[in-house]
């Protein structure tokens, strides 16, 4: 996919994200979220370029979605035990939300 069109699909994915969540959550929703964002992968697969810049796009989309920027854990290049203990924390925040709440994980 080309950049333009890369950019586009996390525009519209952002604007899709931001029209959802506001609609579904009240000012008494408890929102957390955890955001992914691994570039370097092993020769096979090749470093990604834009990684980085998709979970900016994402957690911009959701502070206008009402998400406190205390709330949103940025994990860039995680390693895999890295990535484990992240989402092995956020599930464990998680597990303590209400059904209303909100958990969000890209």
């Amino acid at each position: 996919m080309r950049a333009t069109g890369q950019w586009l699909f996390v525009f519209l994915a952002a604007v899709t994200l931001s029209v959802t969540l506001m609609g579904a959550a009240s000012a008494q929703t408890r929102r957390i979220a955890l955001l992914v964002g691994n570039a370097g992968y092993s020769a096979k697969v090749g470093p990604l370029t834009n990684p980085g810049n998709d979970i900016k796009g994402v957690r911009t989309a959701l502070i206008a979605a009402g998400f406190k920027d205390s709330d949103i854990r940025v994990v860039p290049d995680a390693t895999r035990l890295d990535f484990k203990r992240e989402v092995d924390a956020f599930a464990g925040r998680a597990s303590g939300l209400a059904s209303s709440d909100i958990a969000f994980f890209y």
